[in-house]
């Protein structure tokens, strides 16, 4: 039960914060019929975190590992609503959140999959090149006095 509700929780903060930065993704999450969510373009060119995070990596991260959680949360996310429609229709967000629910042996690749998809999401939104910057107000405080 601790992992569902961690889960829960990650999906949670991810849709929220990529929601400040990306409104469509709560949308994508929710109204994607099982099996049919996309791999998003980014939205910057794959060199454009030069010299902090090189265009190889990006491409590397974005068309091999993002692509890989789109094609397994797709293929777990069919066979979910195989099993379970009702479930899978209410999208990979509500799915994430109720794992507790989704048969066994399908738990896992969607947990990893599509917990995978949605950091992503939020990884390719809140990072740009005329994002980020030094920390502010508790962060900063933590940091400088750790």
């Amino acid at each position: 039960q601790f992992l569902a509700a961690f889960v829960a929780f990650v999906v949670a903060l991810s849709v929220h914060r990529t929601k400040q930065h990306s409104p469509s993704l709560r949308s994508d999450l929710n109204m994607a019929a099982a099996g049919e969510l996309a791999l998003p373009p980014l939205p910057y060119d794959y060199n454009a975190l030069e010299p902090h995070i090189d265009e190889a990596t990006m491409r590397v991260h974005h068309m091999g590992h993002h692509q890989g959680y789109t094609t397994k949360i797709n293929a777990a996310m069919s066979k979910l609503a195989e099993e379970n429609k009702e479930l899978a229709d209410q999208g990979l967000e509500k799915v994430l959140t109720q794992l507790d629910k989704v048969p066994e042996a399908l738990r896992a690749p969607i947990r990893n999959s599509g917990g995978g998809y949605v950091n992503h999401r939020l990884f390719w939104n809140i990072m740009g090149p005329s994002k980020g910057g030094e920390p502010s107000g508790d962060l900063a405080t933590a940091i400088s006095s750790a």
